[in-house]
């Protein structure tokens, strides 16, 4: 091995070739990054099925389902008079699908932070980001999203739980362009799980914009501690909370012209924690517009 002192005493001629190949390397590196392929992480897997096509035949259209989304904590003693009223606009229609969410942001941990002697964790920092980006921050908790959708008359989509079930049925009322198809296939040894999803337009979407599909994964009945009005319930059971975005939490776009016949099929891979019961879990899936627009078009939901 040379020293500093004696690689900086190379010979004159030495020093332009060193440079010469230092910069043929260099140019190298520069071709292979600009020629090699995109990685976009936002992507199912490689290996699993993402494509589109157009089918001819008519398919009648499913009727619509409504996402209503609850933002819940469990130091929140509010928030199970909000989670029994969303049961209750459950109980009316199979069409609507609750999702509880305990968003991961530092400004409602007061809320959400589970409490000394809890058992789990509901936090989910996808939640958090939903509220951020796609929803908006509430001042407190409980509130809740029905469709994402900003109502006229209304300053933010995040409303109070008593105005939830006029708007869900609201949205019950309208169609939906898009019919969703969700299979899965759990493996019992090894809890991977494949999710399909078969997404096809039984009209032309006459909004602009691209759609969006994003997948979640709820579980129910766990006990564990929650604070009411009056006392901490050590037996509260907790339902449809968010345990995993199997998407991006803005979804994975569906990119091909919104017109009648069109189909995605798109498959997702992952495996179950060992902590969560397969049993009780459901698999959600609901096309929804961009960022800008936010709204939820369609949602159905199967269970594991």
């Amino acid at each position: 091995m040379f020293s500093n002192s004696q690689i900086f005493k190379r010979s004159a001629v030495f020093q332009p070739i060193a440079m010469l190949m230092i910069c043929a390397l260099f140019t190298v590196l520069v071709s292979c990054e600009e020629e090699g392929p995109t990685i976009n992480l936002t992507q199912p897997a490689i290996g699993l099925v993402d494509t589109t096509y157009m089918d001819p035949a008519t398919v009648s259209a499913q009727d619509r389902g409504v996402l209503l989304e609850d933002f819940t904590g469990v130091r929140c003693p509010n928030c199970p008079s909000a989670q029994a009223q969303a049961k209750v606009i459950a109980a009316g229609s199979s069409r609507v699908v609750v999702v509880a969410i305990h968003p991961g942001l530092a400004n409602l941990n007061i809320l959400t932070a589970p409490r000394n002697g809890a058992k789990y964790d509901f936090r989910n920092f996808s939640g958090g980001k939903i509220l951020e980006n796609l929803v908006g921050i509430p001042p407190s908790l409980p509130y809740g999203d029905v469709n994402r959708k900003l109502f006229p008359g209304e300053s933010e989509r995040y409303v109070s739980y008593p105005k939830w079930s006029n708007y869900v049925n609201s949205e019950l009322l309208l169609p939906t362009p898009v019919n969703i198809y969700l299979t899965t296939n759990l493996d019992p040894v090894s809890r991977e799980l494949l999710i399909e999803s078969k997404i096809q337009y039984t009209s032309t979407a006459t909004d602009s914009g691209s759609h969006y599909l994003t997948v979640y994964i709820t579980e129910s009945n766990r006990v564990d501690l929650q604070d009411s009005a009056i006392f901490v319930d050590t037996f509260y059971v907790h339902d449809h909370f968010l345990d995993s975005v199997v998407t991006p939490y803005s979804g994975v776009q569906l990119s091909a012209d919104k017109v009648q016949g069109r189909v995605y099929i798109k498959q997702f891979k992952l495996t179950l924690p060992s902590g969560w019961n397969a049993g009780h879990c459901e698999v959600v899936a609901f096309v929804h517009q961009d960022s800008g627009r936010r709204n939820v078009i369609h949602v159905v939901k199967k269970a594991l």
